[in-house]
């Protein structure tokens, strides 16, 4: 009688462990911890984007004697989008750091992304990961700015 009970039992179990490995991710899960990215020159304008939770990002320009700051409401199912991009890009796989010893007053950027699957903090100063691969991050950052620059 108690075979039975321990195989229903078991077969619960197994029913209930298998239903959470097929759920599918949600939304919200492909929104960032952490999203912040910057890029400017020695002397030029410089642009940068912040993740504001929940779902916003705040994006400042500054050229110098003006400073531009803007707020913008991104859809939680934009996020997918985003990582999925993110990912594309291989933006997870990059060098920590990019470094040109042959000019001291160019373009210095950077990036720091946290998932609760993936992060990485990186910074550059006039050198760059692969083109293509840099070209979509810096639209990607722009599209979340709402067409804004980023460069």
């Amino acid at each position: 009688m108690k075979t039975p009970i321990i195989a229903a039992l078991l077969l619960g179990l197994l029913a209930g462990c298998q239903s959470t490995k097929n759920e599918q991710p949600k939304p919200e899960d492909f929104v960032p911890l952490v999203f912040h990215a910057y890029i400017g020159g020695h002397f030029g304008p410089s642009y940068h984007l912040e993740f504001v939770p929940p779902s916003k990002v705040r994006y400042t320009s500054s050229t110098g004697r003006e400073k531009k700051v803007e707020e913008f409401d991104i859809p939680i199912d934009y996020w997918e989008g985003v990582r999925f991009r993110l990912d594309q890009a291989r933006v997870f796989k990059w060098k920590n750091k990019y470094r040109s010893k042959d000019v001291s007053d160019g373009t210095q950027w950077s990036l720091e992304v946290k998932y609760k699957d993936a992060e990485k903090k990186i910074w550059g100063d006039n050198a760059y990961p692969e083109y293509g691969e840099f070209k979509e991050f810096l639209s990607i950052v722009s599209n979340l700015a709402y067409d804004n620059k980023f460069e």
